[in-house]
């Protein structure tokens, strides 16, 4: 069992045992069967790969908060929390908490359950997208960034006058005729 907290610093479970996971598959209506990580979720797009429910869970965070509900329901319920007020409690940052604290508890849930197979897979994405988030913000902090933003800030900025230099001159001079009195250039 491992906790995360809420943004007013409450305390959560996530306690994968059998119980647990039959009864998140139940009450989900098959949706979330955490039993088969590797199992295609989602709407199935003819000639599109299918999206293992490791992947979706990791990377839709709304997906994943679903799921999170599904989990510590029975915890909300005793405490007269529902699904709206619990997510109110989620700051971002502690639903990435408590999607990193998930993903531990679940691999140990097969690595316990002797299924090496299951908990190299969320083993595996898990060391791969660390590596991802770092090298991307590796990349953030390299120096040729600044040289990127700046040539970006150029390109909109040559952009943007050309468009509204040629909307002033889409225009042409009767409209931008004043009424007597004023003038163009105050």
């Amino acid at each position: 069992m491992k906790r995360f907290q809420d943004k007013e610093n409450g305390q959560w479970s996530i306690d994968l045992t059998v119980g647990a996971l039959l009864r998140v598959k139940e009450d989900s209506k098959d949706k979330f069967n955490l039993f088969e990580p590797e199992a295609p979720h989602g709407v199935l797009v003819p000639g599109e790969k299918p999206v293992p429910l490791r992947q979706a869970l990791w990377q839709d965070d709304a997906e994943f908060w679903e799921l999170l509900w599904y989990i510590v329901e029975p915890d909300a319920t005793k405490r007269s929390v529902n699904a709206k007020q619990f997510g109110e409690l989620m700051a971002a940052k502690c639903l990435a908490s408590a999607k990193l604290i998930f993903f531990d508890e679940w691999r140990d849930f097969f690595r316990e359950l002797q299924r090496p197979d299951k908990a190299a897979a969320l083993e595996k994405m898990a060391k791969y997208q660390g590596k991802a988030l770092e090298l991307v913000e590796a990349q953030l902090r390299d120096p040729q960034m600044a040289e990127i933003d700046q040539r970006v800030t150029a390109e909109m900025e040559s952009k943007v006058r050309t468009l509204f230099g040629g909307l002033l001159d889409s225009l042409g001079e009767s409209t931008l005729d004043p009424t007597p009195g004023e003038s163009l250039t105050k």
